[in-house]
């Protein structure tokens, strides 16, 4: 995953999961200034190294990119 992050865009795309985005489009507008089939390639990337079961995501749902929250006191 560490390789994933370094790279240009990744850490943006999973910014934009972090505050919300679950579809394409949402990734897009949160994205400014990356290309349709660079962002798709990222997400793929990046959702291949974080799904963990081998059920695709609905159509038209990209998987969750948000990381665990910390745990509290």
């Amino acid at each position: 995953m560490a390789e994933l992050v370094g790279r240009r865009w990744t850490s943006a795309i999973l910014l934009a999961g972090q505050r919300g985005a679950r579809r394409f489009s949402e990734y897009h507008l949160s994205v400014p200034g990356i290309s349709d089939r660079l962002l798709a390639q990222r997400l793929k990337e990046v959702g291949g190294g974080l799904r963990r079961s081998g059920a695709a995501p609905p159509a038209g749902h990209l998987p969750d990119l948000r990381l665990p929250a910390a745990a509290g006191p």
